[in-house]
């Protein structure tokens, strides 16, 4: 059973500007996900216009799960949607998505993402 989640994180410097920022925080911000535990392995990205599309398998111990979603850059805000698979399984909902949120804002800023 797939778990979705939606955040929307609202920002102030316009579409394109956030546009950049999330093409360059993404990589980082993945890479971030191994310091909570979970292995990226097959990372996939793709733009369409303002929304990134992003697949991975994440390795959590012994599991492995396909974790697939879109981050839609607006004027004023970012939405990302995931679909968290069996990884919601074993992790709180709510971790995840003050994980997701956390580095969501990192980006944003352009800053270093740590956790």
């Amino acid at each position: 059973v797939a778990v979705h989640m939606r955040v929307t994180i609202s920002h102030d410097i316009g579409q394109a500007e956030a546009i950049r920022r999330v093409n360059e925080g993404a990589e980082k911000l993945f890479q971030s996900a191994g310091s909570s535990g979970v292995e990226i392995r097959n990372l996939e990205r793709s733009w369409d216009a303002n929304t990134l599309t992003f697949s991975f398998t994440g390795k959590m111990g012994p599991f492995t799960a396909p974790i697939r979603g879109t981050v839609l850059v607006a004027e004023t805000a970012l939405t990302i949607d995931v679909d968290l698979g069996i990884v919601a399984k074993f992790m709180p909902e709510d971790k995840i998505r003050r994980d997701i949120e956390a580095g969501a804002r990192k980006m944003l800023e352009g800053g270093e993402i740590r956790k």
